[in-house]
């Protein structure tokens, strides 16, 4: 199961209704993949809640959070009420991912959590 696939089956559990956005681009050869607006591989929606992941292998989390830091559409996002970004590393066999929810990007604050069955992830935020 690739990470993508874990990451959808984790948020589906979660509550979250999600789609994949990363496409593949085949020109030029051999092919890359594209991610929207340049960090969004997986977009998911619960409520007003509208969370934009970056999903990877766990070796890969530390380049992907240079990555989004690095990209201002992504300051952009994070602008909006209710919107987040989340960066899961995925451990070969784990079925829980290690989260990173970015804040926002003038603070550079990160949190860090990893996930444990029995935690409950991604509790609705009542705040208007």
């Amino acid at each position: 199961m690739t990470p993508t696939q874990k990451t959808l089956k984790w948020m589906r559990s979660q509550g979250y209704h999600c789609e994949v956005v990363e496409h593949w681009v085949p020109f030029p050869k051999p092919g890359h993949r594209k991610d929207l607006l340049g960090f969004i591989d997986v977009l998911c929606i619960r409520g007003d809640d509208l969370v934009a992941v970056q999903t990877t292998a766990a070796s890969g989390v530390s380049s992907r959070l240079k990555k989004i830091k690095a990209e201002p559409r992504a300051a952009l996002w994070l602008a909006g009420i209710r919107r987040h970004i989340e960066i899961h590393g995925w451990k070969k066999g784990s079925m829980t991912p290690r989260i990173i929810n970015l804040g926002p990007l003038q603070d550079a604050e990160t949190t860090t959590t990893t996930t444990t069955k029995t935690q409950k992830q991604h509790e609705p935020n009542t705040a208007k």
